[in-house]
């Protein structure tokens, strides 16, 4: 299954696992699908009576990217730990310094 393309932006309603042969189990969604985009910062809705939303059961979790929200990993935290990485002249061989 190809599933990089296409992505939609949902909400995880349910989380479930289903043995399906008695040796592997595979973990299902029931998600909250909104049909448009939310790339352009617009704000999520949180129902479907807030948009074209449907309820979608059963997605597999290989259907489903997680993403953090624009400005909220940590590389954006203002008490992020932040550091000077610095190495000593002459730790590298010089075949490695030549930029030509």
């Amino acid at each position: 299954d190809n599933y990089d393309d296409n992505f939609f932006a949902c909400k995880i309603l349910l989380r479930s696992a289903v043995d399906t042969n008695g040796q592997e189990i595979h973990t299902l969604y029931n998600v909250l699908l909104y049909h448009q985009s939310y790339d352009d910062g617009a704000k999520i809705p949180q129902s479907v009576e807030d948009t074209r939303a449907r309820v979608v059961s059963e997605v597999p979790r290989r259907a489903i990217r997680f993403v953090d929200k624009e400005y909220t990993s940590d590389m954006h935290n203002r008490k992020s730990f932040r550091h000077l990485i610095s190495f000593p002249d002459g730790i590298f061989p010089k075949k490695w310094m030549d930029l030509k």
